[in-house]
């Protein structure tokens, strides 16, 4: 991807696109490895594709979606509330610029959901978790509409999503309803979750707890 941006032979219209990919790409290179120099790189390169001023109003999106999870990712490696509000806001754009038909959009609305609960651990406000609440059950409702080849391990995701919340209101609150619809939720994740998915043993543990 490097090569590419400098190939002399690059049409400028789709720089975006390379740093894009590229910025994805050292993000995960850094989950991989916690090199933090990857993680500045990302964010570097993901503001430069958003710098350009003729993208297409998917095209932002996608960009700010992945400047949405660097900055989540940065949160989690500093634990600087501000880079977790940062995330927030770039995953809200994100799905406010989404076209109509975008197959894919309940992944972001999935991403805003963790970061919510995220910041419900440290603000403990129930106007943060039921914004985590909404999310995941806003992506589930996308995701059944635009059915996808990953859709059983996408909605086990989403589900497990909709579980964490219903376990924190149980233990914020002491409702056993809360425990009760956070068992339901984790049982059907794990089902739908296949034999071969590593998510497969987190989730039953989960489950089991």
């Amino acid at each position: 991807l490097w090569k590419c941006l400098d190939a002399p032979t690059l049409k400028e219209n789709n720089r975006w696109e390379y740093l894009e990919k590229l910025s994805h790409s050292l993000l995960t290179r850094h989950e991989n490895s916690g090199n933090v120099e990857d993680l500045q790189n990302a964010e570097v390169n993901i503001n430069s594709a958003l710098g350009f001023e003729h993208l297409q109003p998917g095209d932002k999106a996608t960009c700010l979606r992945v400047a949405g999870l660097i900055y989540f990712r940065k949160y989690k490696v500093g634990q600087d509330s501000k880079m977790l509000d940062t995330s927030i806001e770039k995953f809200q754009e994100s799905i406010k610029l989404a076209p109509v038909n975008d197959t894919t959009i309940y992944t972001t609305i999935n991403d805003l959901g963790n970061a919510f609960l995220e910041k419900f651990e440290i603000s403990k406000s129930n106007t943060d978790l039921q914004a985590a609440a909404d999310s995941y059950r806003g992506a589930l409702e996308k995701l059944r509409v635009f059915r996808s080849k990953s859709a059983r391990k996408d909605e086990a995701m989403l589900l497990n999503g909709i579980g964490n919340v219903q376990i924190r209101q149980f233990q914020s609150w002491s409702r056993t309803s809360d425990l009760d619809a956070a068992i339901s939720y984790y049982k059907k994740s794990l089902d739908g979750t296949p034999d071969f998915n590593v998510k497969k043993a987190t989730r039953g543990g989960t489950l089991v707890w």
